[in-house]
């Protein structure tokens, strides 16, 4: 979306992050607060937990936007969704939200702005109903132990559940909410 407009950039170094086994291996996408977004498949996936990370260095955010997303195969219907926004003098949050509604759930922790964070967003399918399934938000979990109390979870409200998972987004989002990363 947005093709041709202030395209996401590939940027060398990659960003690093201690304990990471891909730490500082190959390199990093910057992405400004207006402009291109870009999408990568996989195999889709319809049960159970799905995971997806990203470490993230917030230059700067404004009024907030989402930046990453898990989506299935529309474009226009984002499942699970990491936000960032400013905070103040203090720094940032993070939020999430499931599907493509206009609810977020942010956390009150205040993050400092030019850190490198690592991100893990993950959805839960659930069998009860079609509104039942989870998103959570992961921030610096410890690596290589078991899997920790996410920072922000469970968020269920947002509308009907994903039918499959196939794409992340990289979105740039909107000049006056999404943040510079």
């Amino acid at each position: 979306s947005g093709a041709g407009s202030n395209s996401i950039t590939v940027t060398t170094p990659g960003l690093t992050y201690t304990g990471s086994p891909s730490s500082g291996v190959g390199n990093a996408a910057t992405m400004n607060n207006n402009g291109e977004d870009v999408t990568k498949s996989f195999t889709a996936i319809t049960s159970g937990n799905v995971y997806a990370s990203c470490l993230a260095k917030v230059t700067s955010a404004l009024t907030g936007d989402h930046f990453f997303s898990i989506i299935g195969t529309s474009t226009t219907t984002f499942n699970a969704r990491i936000y960032v926004k400013s905070n103040g003098a203090s720094g940032i949050n993070f939020g999430v939200s499931k599907n493509s509604s206009t609810t977020i759930t942010y956390d009150a922790t205040a993050f400092a702005l030019n850190t490198t964070y690592l991100l893990v967003l993950k959805y839960t399918y659930n069998s009860g109903t079609t509104t039942d399934d989870v998103v959570s938000l992961y921030v610096n979990p410890a690596l290589g132990s078991s899997e920790p109390s996410p920072l922000i979870a469970p968020v269920t409200s947002g509308g009907n559940d994903a039918t499959s998972l196939s794409n992340i987004l990289l979105r740039q989002g909107s000049s006056t909410t999404a943040p510079t990363l």
